[in-house]
């Protein structure tokens, strides 16, 4: 059975360095960005967490994103002072003990699950805009 921290890029041991977002998170999190709800990937990571611990999300042991074609960047800079991890562990895990890697891999699904939240909210009220608008607009041909 092969050990997947072997190989990867974003352990030193069992100690994740890297945070990832998927296709569909990294989209949602520009997209945050762009409209200036945040200045950066990682607030916008942070916020997606709390939300989805705020709306009772439960992800299912062993969990993990699909980070192809998405971002990644350094827990130095999503969780510099180790916040989110302590977190996950009081809050979310309730004390229960998960190494290094599996803290920062529900961190990972937690912001995913907060960015659908996000994005899910974001929709809904462009159409509420949309809707009102139209029912304000008086076309005539």
């Amino acid at each position: 059975m092969s050990d997947e921290t072997d190989n990867s890029p974003d352990l030193i041991g069992d100690v994740k360095t890297s945070v990832q977002s998927s296709k569909f998170g990294s989209d949602v999190l520009q997209r945050l960005i762009d409209s200036k709800y945040f200045p950066d990937n990682q607030t916008g990571f942070r916020f997606a967490i709390a939300l989805a611990v705020a709306n009772g999300v439960v992800l299912p042991d062993g969990y993990k994103i699909s980070a192809k074609d998405g971002r990644s960047w350094g827990t130095t800079g999503a969780d510099p002072h180790g916040q989110i991890r302590i977190f996950i562990e009081d809050i979310y895990l309730n004390g229960q003990q998960k190494t290094h890697k599996e803290i920062y891999q529900i961190a990972e699904g937690l912001a995913e699950a907060g960015l659908k939240i996000i994005n899910e909210k974001l929709d809904s009220r462009l159409e509420e805009h949309t809707s009102e608008l139209q029912s304000r607009v008086d076309i005539s041909y």
